[in-house]
Formats: structure tokens, sequence, C-alpha cells
């Protein structure tokens, strides 16, 4: 089912296949490994009214005419109006902001598995955003709560149903579809960092004692992976088959390279 999803969606324009590092605004731009550019696959899915969408408004409106008992033409009208400018019809398209879809996705048909990426940069906070006046956990909680990562995945997930709804697949294939791995993998700039050297820095850091720039560094992007660890167990989708995973820009293509 999966490898049909694939290819159906390539052949109907909704998939462009890109390496992570091609991806707009990636922060990952040595990354090699090739996954559907959803940013995009989002924007065309706004852009494209459902197929069949004729035969579908004419049977709506026939229905409202021969069934619906409304003695006033007036109002009649008011709700077809009504009915044609539901989301449900894609007369129009959807503004892009309705949707915070993530940056990739993967399909790997071998595990029946699907990963929706989202990649995010913390160079750019940790050079200018940070303020010596707030406590930097707290800052880099707002941070990756300002992301807004939950919501990213549940409209992503209505992104790539509403995908499949408008291919042709049996009842057999939807089940599957519904029944298929489905993961959450979040990409950050930051270096994995060895457990016992953090703590030994954040020591010396705690006590004050001097310490240079590079060490310092060390410490931040420990914090950040820490609570992005901490934030991504509050993502409790019933869709996941696990909790979020986070990974480094510097092992991404190592991890899916294994998966193969």
């Amino acid at each position: 089912m999966l490898q049909k999803l694939l290819d159906l969606g390539i052949k109907k324009g909704f998939f462009s296949i890109k390496k992570i590092g091609e991806l707009k605004e990636s922060c990952c731009k040595k990354a090699e490994i090739e996954v559907i550019d959803f940013d995009e696959t989002k924007n065309v899915l706004h852009q494209k009214p459902k197929e069949g969408i004729e035969k579908e408004i004419k049977k709506v409106l026939d229905y409202i005419d021969e069934k619906i008992n409304i003695a006033d033409p007036t109002e009649k009208d008011k709700l077809k109006k009504k009915i044609l400018q539901s989301k449900s019809f894609m007369l129009k398209p959807l503004k892009k902001a309705e949707y915070k879809s993530c940056d990739g996705l993967k399909i790997m048909v071998k595990h029946n598995r699907f990963d929706f990426i989202e990649l995010k940069g913390w160079q750019g906070f940790k050079q200018k955003k940070i303020n010596k006046g707030t406590p930097i956990n707290q800052q880099i909680t707002q941070q990756i709560r300002n992301w807004q990562l939950k919501t990213k995945l549940l409209d992503s997930y209505t992104v790539l149903r509403e995908i499949f709804l408008r291919c042709s697949f049996s009842k057999q294939e939807e089940e599957a579809f519904y029944q298929a791995n489905q993961y959450y993998v979040i990409v950050v700039d930051t270096p994995p960092l060895p457990s016992l050297k953090l703590f030994a820095l954040a020591l010396e850091f705690l006590s004050q004692r001097d310490i240079d720039e590079k060490d310092k560094q060390i410490i931040v992007d420990g914090q950040i992976n820490q609570i992005m660890e901490e934030e991504l167990e509050n993502i409790n989708h019933t869709t996941l088959t696990q909790r979020p995973i986070l990974l480094h820009c510097k092992n991404i293509d190592e991890y899916y390279k294994k998966l193969n």
C-alpha cells in the first residue's frame, strides 16, 4: 500500500523527492538522505481541487433540491452556498497558514513505515536570541514551544490523509494505511554530546569557575538536547508508533542508512 501511495503521490504531483540538505531553509545542508518535500506537498494540495469535484457538487445540489424541505428559495440558496464554501469541497485554495506541515516525509515501504521529519536549527538562537537576563533553560523551553511541534505533527497527518483519500485505494488498503507505523523525527543542528563530559562541564559552570567559550557552547548544546528530549515526551499522539525521535544533522544519514 505504501509503495502505491508513493507512486501515486509522485504521479499526481503531490510528492517531490529531494535531499534533506536541499529543503528550503534546511539546517542540515550536508544531509544526503532523500525525503518528500512536505512543505511543497502541502502547498500543492492547497492549489489542486479534488478530482471529480464537479460530480460531488452536482450530487449535493441535486440532493438539496430534491430532498431538503425548504420552502423559501432564498434560504435554500444560502444553504447551497454555505456547503460549497466549506473546506471539504476545497473549491478555493486554503491559505498556507492554515496548516503547519513538517519539512519532510520519509516513506519506507520495507518497514511499512512513514516518518514525518521536522528540521530545527539552533545556531541563530545561540548567536542572537539569548537574553542574559533570563535563565537559558527558560529561553530554550520557550523557543521549542514557539515551534508548535505537536501542531505540525497533527496538521501533517491531516495533509497526508487528505492525499491518501484523493487517490484510488480499496477498503483493505485504507485499513493498511491507518495501521502503518508512524514516526515523528525532530532533527537539530546541535551536536550529540557524551553525557559524562556534559555533566563535568556543567559542574564547572555552576561553580562559576572560568571555562572557555567553546566549553560554554557545549553546555548550551547539552541543555538544548536535554530540554528537547523532555519536551518531546509531551507529544503523545495516538497515531505514533512510539514517542518522537530526536536526531542530529551529523547522524541523520547514518540513522536511515541503517534502516535500509
